[in-house]
Parts: structure tokens; C-alpha cells; sequence
């Protein structure tokens, strides 16, 4: 059973939930915004808990579900756990990295909401050429070009955070599938 994977997929649901209660305000309070990301670096990892709304939820949660139980059976349950909160982090570090050198293209007051990086990140490992993962390519392409179309036709759709937790998930698939490797010639 993926216990991480419903577990994230659970967190995240009840975020969205509570956020519902009038109040709350857990949006204002956990979405990463560049600007405020030296006096609040946790808002980098907490913008996964929130989402702009039922779509934007089920959307991330489908690709969680399906990726993250795929993964965690072939990989382990801490090597997703590990590579969703990275994966967020890159999610964050490419919008971020962007309002910097590129304000133009992303202004440091932009608001990300969505664990839509954390789970590019997941789709990343599965872009590593290895025999070691028997996967469905058609499915990780769908999800690659539908993130990739959408923001064509809602400009809201954070595609820099798309990018950072891919870059992110493939970074990190090569690294886990490198010392595997490695490991294999050294025994």
C-alpha cells in the first residue's frame, strides 16, 4: 500500500478543506510568494497544501495518486517522500530564480499556490532512461504535454514551478539510479 503517497495525498486534501472554513486563511499564509521568501522560507515547502481550487486540486491529486503509488512501489516510500518535498522546493526555486533575473517574466509579488511542482518532480524520475522502472510512457507524456498546454489557455497555470520540480524530479532520478549503479559494480 502507498502509505506516503495517500498520506501526501490526504494532507493536502484536508488543507483544502480547512481552508474552505471562513477564517482560515490558510492561502495568505502558506502560498510561496518570491518576495517573501527570506522572512518566510517555510511558504517554499507549505504552497503544496494549497490550491486555487477543486480542479487545481483533483488535477494534482490524480497525478500524486498515480505517480507517487507507482513510484513508492518500485522505489520506496522514502525515496518519494524525499523527492516530493525537494521536487516542491525546485517548484519554488525556478519561480523565485525567475522574479530575480527575469521580473518581467515573474514578479517577485506573484502568488503560487498548488503541488503541482512536487509532483512534476515525481513525472521527473520517470523521465530518466532506465530499464529499472516499467512504466507506462503514454500516461508521463499526457501529464508532461497537458502541463504544458494548459497555461496557454489559463495564464495563471504556474508553468515556472512546473519546470523547477521536473528539472527537480529528473536531477534527482538520475542521481538514485547513478549510485544504484555504481553500488551494483562495486558488490
Amino acid at each position: 500500500m502507498p502509505i506516503v503517497t495517500l498520506s501526501l495525498v490526504a494532507l493536502t486534501v484536508l488543507a483544502y478543506l480547512v481552508n474552505l472554513l471562513p477564517g482560515t486563511g490558510l492561502t495568505s499564509r502558506l502560498a510561496f510568494v518570491p518576495v517573501l521568501t527570506a522572512a518566510e522560507p517555510w511558504r517554499a515547502l507549505s504552497v503544496v497544501l494549497v490550491h486555487a481550487g477543486p480542479t487545481h486540486l483533483l488535477f494534482n491529486m490524480v497525478g500524486l495518486f498515480f505517480f507517487g503509488s507507482f513510484l513508492e512501489r518500485s522505489l520506496g516510500r522514502f525515496f518519494v517522500l524525499g523527492t516530493y518535498l525537494l521536487a516542491a522546493l525546485g517548484g519554488s526555486l525556478c519561480p523565485l530564480l525567475l522574479s530575480i533575473l527575469w521580473p518581467a517574466v515573474v514578479s517577485p509579488g506573484t502568488v503560487f499556490v498548488g503541488a503541482s511542482g512536487a509532483v512534476y518532480g515525481l513525472v521527473g524520475v520517470l523521465l530518466v532512461p532506465t530499464r529499472r522502472l516499467d512504466r507506462n510512457w503514454s500516461g508521463v507524456l499526457v501529464f508532461i504535454l497537458l502541463g504544458a498546454l494548459y497555461p496557454l489557455f489559463n495564464p495563471q497555470v504556474a508553468w515556472e514551478a512546473h519546470l523547477g520540480g521536473l528539472i527537480t524530479g529528473f536531477v534527482l532520478g538520475c542521481c538514485y539510479f547513478l549510485v544504484r549503479k555504481l553500488r551494483s559494480r562495486s558488490t
